[in-house]
């Protein structure tokens, strides 16, 4: 996982925005409480913010690069980053934590999260409620609860690391969501991933570690995913499981997973 990250961390990315690696753009005296409305390069932590969100990334024109700089929520409590408008973009190496949730992805949609540090927040790492983002190259540690919630639709979530979580690592509850090449140990929480009230999403090339159950998809009915060519091991109960009656016979896609146990067996 470790040298994952700093694979990452050394790399230079080309983003959709046209930015190359660290930016050419001056610092800014980013506060808590502030609306990020142009492009700012944090300058330092803000530690023990109360307000709530600390910070609030406002799309299309707010970018923020956190500059390996720290967001910390005062008391636990509140939201650490908040993305707002269209086409708002986080990134640069910074650690967000003791939030109750580390970063929120609202708004219009069509945000980008990368290159984050998520650590020790209570409900989730990231939440993502509105559709078309993409969440990438982020680190998520430690949440009492989930790393990430995708509840908005079409959104991707991809190259991610995630580790030690009380809930579940990656919880779905949105149609045509991309998961996709993200490594996820739970180390003895409830599921890798859920795929709850979803159609059309797609699970694939992803590795979920120690975790109750690996992948599972509850008595939704849910129609038309695809999991596939996930490597799944260590769970305590079932690497792939499927709640629904139809398990065996619905259009959902279960093939090519390098896995040991399933419910129902026809799953592979």
């Amino acid at each position: 996982m470790y040298l994952i990250k700093n694979q990452l961390s050394k790399g230079i990315f080309i983003t959709f925005t046209g930015f190359v690696g660290a930016p050419i753009f001056g610092y800014a005296d980013v506060q808590c409480g502030d609306v990020i409305t142009t492009i700012e390069t944090m300058d330092q932590d803000l530690i023990d913010c109360p307000a709530d969100p600390a910070v609030t990334v406002q799309g299309p024109t707010g970018i923020l690069f956190m500059n390996g700089h720290t967001i910390q929520c005062d008391l636990g409590d509140g939201t650490g980053i908040l993305l707002e408008g269209t086409a708002g973009f986080v990134s640069g190496d910074g650690e967000v934590r003791q939030c109750t949730v580390g970063i929120s992805v609202e708004g219009v949609g069509f945000h980008t999260v990368q290159e984050v540090f998520a650590f020790v927040n209570t409900n989730a790492s990231i939440e993502v409620i509105s559709d078309y983002n993409s969440v990438r190259f982020n680190d998520l540690q430690n949440s009492l609860f989930n790393g990430v919630n995708i509840l908005g639709e079409n959104n991707s979530l991809v190259n991610n690391v995630l580790f030690n979580f009380g809930g579940t690592g990656i919880y779905i509850n949105g149609d045509s969501a991309l998961v996709s090449g993200n490594a996820i140990d739970i180390n003895g929480g409830d599921a890798g991933i859920i795929l709850d009230v979803t159609n059309g999403s797609r699970i694939i090339q992803n590795e979920v570690v120690d975790a109750e159950d690996g992948i599972i998809m509850t008595a939704s009915g849910q129609l038309n995913n695809v999991i596939s060519s996930n490597v799944v091991s260590g769970s305590v109960n079932f690497d792939l499981l499927d709640q629904n009656a139809d398990a065996c016979t619905s259009s959902n896609v279960w093939f090519g997973n390098i896995v040991t146990t399933t419910d129902p067996a026809c799953l592979e």
